[in-house]
């Protein structure tokens, strides 16, 4: 998990070196926004998906692209909902291919919460 920052002139988000060898394909992504139940607060999450199939069919499946220096274009959404939450974005690779960028800060370690929603990314929940 690390804080992200969008360049807002260029549109980018700086990806890890990682997802270089990805350079030049169309990423296929995803919004969901939760809301806490206890505290009120919303919290946006954004599943990015390098094949079609990993997204949930549930929701819309949109696409942004992957540069040939290995940054994602940002979205309108993603740049909209990082000016609401005064530029505190996260990044999580969940240990393959796929990423998430979200407005929650994640505690140190998965909770219950998130291994589920992790796992229902794959269709394994």
């Amino acid at each position: 998990m690390q804080k992200i920052e969008i360049d807002l002139e260029n549109r980018m988000v700086m990806l890890p070196n990682f997802y270089s060898k990805y350079s030049d394909a169309f990423v296929y992504y995803q919004v969901e926004k939760e809301t806490d139940n206890e505290t009120g607060n919303e919290n946006y999450i954004f599943s990015f998906h390098i094949f079609k199939e990993d997204a949930k069919m549930n929701l819309p499946i949109l696409m942004s692209h992957i540069t040939e220096k290995g940054n994602l274009v940002a979205p309108i959404d993603l740049i909209n909902v990082y000016k609401l939450y005064n530029e505190e974005l996260y990044f999580i690779n969940n240990g393959f291919t796929d990423f998430i960028i979200t407005t929650n800060k994640p505690e140190k370690g998965l909770t219950l919460k998130d291994s589920e929603y992790l796992l229902s990314l794959f269709g394994t929940t």
